[in-house]
């Protein structure tokens, strides 16, 4: 079955993709551009602040090089002379009719002093006042100044600053505040030209956000010229971006998928370009190697469950020949008569450990089966192990054996199912006797930890040979590697891991070199929370 058409093609999409990075790349350039021409107005800016630049061009009386600097930022100027007549005027604007007493309420250039806010009030007298304030100096050294006038225009109080008048006028009011003329802000800057004469150089400041208007207008015409010009170099460098970029990556997965697809074995695809193809590529290799891990594993289960089957009828097959051969020896009377009780009881014990090892196998598949559940309910580990060995210490007496535990007097809670457990814990303490010599002492401890209990089963005798620990856990695991030597079934441990698992907890051997026992294996069982 064929699938159905996209609706676009993978060049098509990163056609669109590409495109959009395109313009978030040009815009982002015209953003550069436009801070770059912020920040070389505000340095413009700037350097007419700095006395030691401007009073150089008005000491040699260039006055319209400080026009034409002022004229970037829509400013105009007037240089007046000592008697107050103008000497230079900016030609776009009209004269103003200032007088040397105005000169004093005219904010310095330099922003030594703000320009004042004016508030009128009545105080508690009923007499009606004029409160100008503002600041003087700059940053962390500014200090406020005021100006308290009453409705005459007297001057009542005042601070900081250099009195200018004991009596103001509403013209010097408007030009202390700002307000005069209507459309500009006035600021003042003294000077002194090569002549020695003391001149005033005035700054009208528009008030309507003209400012930056022409600066605007020109950085407008080269952001369309930058514009154009990074489109068609990103057409340009797409071509190539399509060519180097896009088709040797394809090309490579192309073959990559088409090995996988014929079972081939896949080397992983190395790649080194953009973000998008080396995440595509890695993806690839994560499938790919899932892929052999999954091939790895079916073959693995493939070859467990062979030698499984060939290992129960091993296990089977054993004692039934034994109890047959000793029956038709029986039944034949080709037995003596002072040992035929001996054939009678190794029969009994033949058929023993054949029931013991269909028991195993009934007892695994229950536990491997999907629709298994536990009767779990929460249980004090400290009471539930001390019941346990309780149960188990005249067995273990008997058997020949010593033992130790370390149980405290915790109140940790666990969800225990006592039949279970008690049959994964059988089959490790069972294990310690059965591989064991006798005198062997085996050691039970458990340790409370925050968020989980450990219960720690460990033995001083002969250890499991390291040839196995690895795969101490898996089923028809035994002491002994023949099939025909071994003591056991090799299905208790898969038992008891499978029974701890189901618990929500962990069961493993602890390695040789980080015990101090022979064999030393820990249950983790995760504390019960209400």
């Amino acid at each position: 079955m064929k699938n159905k058409k996209s609706n676009g093609s993978f060049s098509t999409l990163l056609i669109k993709n590409y495109i959009i990075f395109t313009v978030v790349l040009v815009l982002l350039v015209i953003i550069i551009l436009f801070a770059g021409q912020l920040t070389m107005i505000f340095q413009l800016k700037n350097s007419m602040l700095d006395k030691e630049s401007l009073n150089k061009l008005l000491a040699r009386s260039d006055y319209i090089a400080v026009d034409h600097i002022f004229s970037w930022l829509d400013c105009n100027i007037i240089v007046l002379d000592e008697s107050v007549e103008t000497i230079f005027v900016s030609d776009n604007i009209a004269e103003l009719k200032l007088s040397s007493s105005d000169l004093r309420f005219i904010p310095a250039y330099d922003q030594s002093t703000s320009i004042m806010t004016r508030t009128a009030y009545v105080d508690e007298n009923g007499e009606y006042r004029i409160f100008l304030s503002g600041n003087q100096g700059e940053g962390d050294i500014s200090s406020p100044l005021y100006r308290l006038l009453d409705q005459e225009y007297r001057l009542l109080s005042w601070r900081g600053g250099i009195k200018e008048a004991d009596q103001y006028t509403v013209k010097q009011i408007d030009l202390l505040t700002g307000t005069y003329p209507d459309d500009a802000t006035v600021y003042k800057h003294p000077f002194t030209d090569l002549q020695g004469h003391s001149n005033t150089l005035i700054i009208l400041v528009p008030k309507d956000g003209t400012m930056l208007q022409k600066q605007q207008q020109r950085y407008y015409i080269v952001m369309v010229i930058v514009f154009i010009i990074a489109c068609v170099v990103m057409i340009w460098l797409f071509s190539l971006f399509l060519n180097r970029k896009v088709k040797r990556p394809l090309s490579t997965l192309n073959k990559g998928l088409l090995a996988v697809a014929a079972r081939d074995s896949v080397e992983p695809i190395t790649f080194e370009g953009s973000r998008e193809f080396v995440q595509i590529c890695d993806s690839f290799n994560i499938m790919n190697e899932k892929l052999r891990q999954s091939n790895e594993k079916n073959r693995k289960l493939t070859e467990d469950k062979q030698k499984m089957l060939a290992d129960i009828s091993h296990d089977l097959k054993t004692p039934i020949t034994t109890i047959q051969g000793y029956a038709r020896a029986l039944s034949d009377n080709m037995v003596p008569e002072q040992e035929r009780a001996r054939y009678l009881q190794l029969i009994y014990q033949k058929s023993q450990n054949l029931g013991e090892l269909i028991n195993f196998f009934h007892e695994y598949s229950l536990l491997e089966r999907s629709d298994f559940s536990l009767n779990a309910v929460p249980i004090n580990v400290s009471e539930y192990v001390r019941s346990y060995l309780a149960e188990k210490y005249e067995h273990i007496d008997e058997s020949g054996f010593a033992l130790q535990a370390e149980i405290p007097e915790g109140e940790a809670l666990c969800n225990i199912d006592r039949f279970h457990m008690n049959r994964a814990l059988d089959n490790i303490v069972g294990n310690c006797m059965k591989y064991n010599k006798v005198r062997t002492t085996v050691y039970v401890q458990v340790i409370e930890k925050q968020s989980v209990c450990s219960i720690q089963i460990a033995d001083d005798g002969t250890g499991i040979p390291e040839e196995i620990r690895e795969n101490i856990f898996e089923v028809f695991t035994t002491g002994d590697t023949s099939r025909g030597g071994k003591h056991g079934s090799g299905l208790g441990l898969a038992i008891s891991r499978s029974i701890v698992e189901k618990h929500g907890g962990s069961i493993l051997l602890i390695p040789s070199s980080e015990t101090e026992y022979a064999t030393e294996f820990e249950i983790i069982l995760p504390i019960y929370h209400n």
